[in-house]
């Protein structure tokens, strides 16, 4: 499922179009970590609609048609310089009244943030810092970098990158031992 969103402010005046398949990640995406819009942009928005798609390609070009016809204060990308042909299939989806998306900041931040720390602890169940196995193992970090740039496929088979810092997996803990324990043979 799909979903082709709108931000209004209080004069039910457009403020934002935008498509998904995600409307709960995606309101996080902008409420919360405000990737798209500014705050002074959001504190405008007062309502959020939102119509089912049933494709990609429909919301994206349902999307684009709702930015050119109706018009969108913070659209840019998008709009063009033209007013957009009548098509039937879209002008049934303007009659189709829009879903109500009831906007709750706080619960968004604590959904989002509560699953990110569930995988923060999986993947620091599963998998170690390079910092981490370097001090537990006593092995110099340095060297620890080294080997895992020499060993071929390393990177691409054991290491898993997550907000800029590297995870080394069992396995690959396991393959880092084998290897310093037969360079200290």
């Amino acid at each position: 499922m799909y979903y082709v969103y709108q931000f209004q402010n209080k004069y039910g005046e457009e403020l934002y179009f935008g498509f998904t398949n995600n409307l709960d990640r995606r309101m996080y995406e902008h409420f919360c970590r405000r990737d798209t819009l500014t705050a002074e942009q959001l504190d405008e928005v007062t309502s959020v609609g939102y119509i089912d798609m049933e494709n990609a390609a429909d919301a994206r070009m349902f999307e684009i048609y709702c930015i050119n016809k109706f018009g969108s204060k913070y659209n840019k990308m998008d709009a063009t310089n033209y007013t957009p042909s009548e098509n039937p299939m879209f002008e049934d989806y303007c009659n189709i009244e829009w879903q109500e998306y009831e906007i709750d900041v706080d619960e968004l931040r604590h959904k989002f943030n509560e699953k990110a720390r569930q995988n923060y602890a999986v993947i620091c169940e599963e998998h170690c810092s390079v910092g981490r196995f370097a001090e537990e193992n006593d092995y110099s970090i340095t060297d620890v970098r080294k080997v895992i740039k020499w060993i071929p496929d390393f990177i691409e088979l054991y290491i898993y990158r997550k907000a800029g810092r590297r995870f080394i997996s069992l396995e690959g803990q396991k393959v880092l031992r084998e290897f310093f324990t037969e360079l200290g043979e």
